[in-house]
């Protein structure tokens, strides 16, 4: 089972354990209709971001004067925090402001996002005084 398998898994238990049912069913729902409408694309997109450099992504916008910074989740099942953090060594480092680690898996912040909001507005002044 793929990464993918493993965080639909985890959903899915965390679904029937958990009182968030109904966010949780509004963005199942939602992804479950646009693979529908567009199987061939989700499946690109699916793709494309697996295979995608988002440290070279970081490092162009840091050029063009743009900051950035991100919220990771420790269990992420999708980009693990230990491979996340091996590559950036490998590649020098983060081109970020900001780097931000949560409790969680890779959806756990649009399960909880009361949870996060406050640290996302706080990630945003920091990127403003900065910048």
């Amino acid at each position: 089972m793929g990464r993918w398998g493993k965080m639909i898994a985890k959903d899915t238990g965390r679904f029937f354990r958990n009182s968030r049912k109904r966010n949780m069913s509004r963005a199942f729902a939602e992804a479950v209709k646009y693979a529908a409408k567009n199987p061939i694309r989700t499946l690109k997109e699916a793709r494309v971001v697996s295979a995608s450099d988002i440290y070279e992504s970081l490092s162009k916008l840091k050029e063009q004067g743009i900051g950035v910074s991100v919220i990771h989740a420790v269990d992420d099942t999708l980009f693990p925090m230990e491979k996340v953090m091996e590559i950036a060594k490998e590649k020098g480092g983060m081109d970020t402001i900001g780097f931000y680690s949560v409790k969680g898996d890779h959806r756990e912040i649009s399960v909880h996002s009361e949870k996060y909001a406050a640290l996302a507005v706080n990630a945003l002044e920091d990127l403003t005084k900065r910048t």
